[in-house]
């Protein structure tokens, strides 16, 4: 059996984010049973950005399908016409409006070469990484000969619902407004024809009641290795009472959502735990971060480091203060394998509502006020805070191993492809 996996987030080494450790974990579980190639639908700065590590065909031996590369603003039909008397800032302005739901779309620069790497290799699945890559190649369409499973991940639309009342621009603010039910129509659209949808989050799977979906969570890359590995030991009195996050601080999600924390919750929770440390981890972090948060009393700024199980180890608490995009959400899952209960914002906390429970797994944080309580009495209460980490352990043992992961992507590729006998 020949997959075809189509996305924009190829594998580690070339995207070592957790868009490409999502991928490598799909192609793991496909190539137990089946011959899976790669094929990148990008933008043309992300293809050069990925060789800056190694040409594509040394990264992925034999693996390898294709890259088809964006190169012109997606401009909507009527516009497409006129696009060589159209000036370059005209077509910026078309771009920058238009290129939300465009992207949902069959692009007539893409959809005809990679339908050519279909054909010529004759696949019996196509998995898509991502929405946007396997619609502009125009893999999501009834008459496609191949039928598609979509792994959307994170909905597009739905990180615009929540970035929309949290932006001071008000240039975003009306663009926003504007693109948001158009990208969710398109997305809706979108996925129809696809065999199976993936979802991370059941928020965003009770928004598309049409498709034929189920959730497949985020986990962490490294259970695929080590497993979800053991506890650890609650950090007591060793250390001063300390909040960790965990997070790549270059990512604006994350960066946005430390920096409302610090300047809004952790002055809530010094006032009441006046020796409380907050360490912050993760590569990416500016100078201009250093220089905000370094002369906050108790915050230490720790960076990247190579191995987080000391950190965890000494941590009372994980916070989570996301507020859109996909960000260090992933990291709830870690922390709770790790025996760290995590104080999540409501962006952050929604991923996990139909599985979790706030003040028995995660404590969700609805406001400021409620994340600085959540810190406050998980740093204060060690039994509390030991009753709800056991219960989050559990919760990831159960739900969020990567051999329930596995399962749930092979059986999806074998029903899809069931009726033709191809298994």
């Amino acid at each position: 059996m020949k997959i075809l996996l189509v996305t924009d987030a190829p594998p580690p080494p070339a995207l070592v984010a957790g868009g490409g450790q999502r991928t490598d974990l799909v192609i793991r579980a496909l190539s137990e049973f089946a011959e899976v190639h790669l094929l990148l639908i990008c933008w043309k700065s992300q293809a050069e950005a990925y060789q800056k590590v190694g040409p594509f065909e040394a990264l992925w031996p034999g693996r390898f399908a294709g890259c088809v590369e964006l190169k012109e603003p997606l401009l909507p039909k009527p516009l497409r016409a006129l696009s060589k008397v159209l000036t370059r800032k005209q077509k910026h302005v078309a771009h920058e409006i238009y290129r939300e739901p465009l992207r949902y779309l069959p692009h007539p620069e893409v959809a005809g070469p990679a339908r050519e790497i279909l054909l010529k290799g004759g696949y019996d699945l196509v998995f898509g990484r991502f929405l946007r890559s396997p619609a502009v190649g125009g893999f999501l369409d009834a008459q496609s000969p191949v039928p598609i499973i979509q792994d959307v991940d994170d909905v597009d639309s739905q990180i615009m619902r929540v970035k929309l009342p949290r932006s001071s621009l008000v240039y975003n603010r009306l663009t926003w407004k504007w693109r948001w039910p158009r990208v969710e129509r398109a997305i809706a659209q979108a996925i129809q024809p696809a065999k199976e949808v993936f979802f991370v989050n059941p928020v965003d799977q009770i928004r598309f009641p049409g498709a034929n979906s189920s959730i497949l969570p985020n986990i962490p890359h490294h259970f695929a290795v080590e497993g979800v590995g053991e506890a650890l030991e609650d950090a007591g009195n060793d250390y001063a009472p300390t909040l960790l996050f965990v997070g790549r601080i270059a990512t604006t999600g994350n960066n946005q959502g430390v920096d409302h924390f610090v300047k809004h919750v952790w002055p809530l929770v010094r006032l009441r735990v006046e020796n409380a440390r907050l360490r912050i981890v993760g590569s990416g972090m500016a100078d201009r971060d250093r220089a905000k948060w370094s002369h906050v009393p108790g915050v230490d700024l720790v960076g990247f480091v190579e191995d987080l199980k000391p950190e965890y180890a000494r941590a009372h608490v994980s916070i989570c203060p996301v507020y859109w995009g996909g960000g260090s959400k992933i990291k709830i899952v870690e922390s709770m394998s790790y025996g760290r209960v995590v104080v999540a914002a409501p962006h952050a906390f929604e991923a996990y509502s139909g599985l979790a429970t706030h003040r028995k797994e995660i404590w969700h944080a609805e406001d400021d006020a409620k994340f600085a309580e959540g810190c406050i009495r998980l740093l204060t209460d060690a039994p509390f805070r030991q009753q709800m980490a056991a219960a989050a352990r559990e919760l990831v043992l159960r739900e969020f191993t990567y051999d329930k992961f596995k399962k749930t992507v092979q059986r999806a590729a074998l029903e899809a492809v069931r009726p033709s006998g191809k298994l």
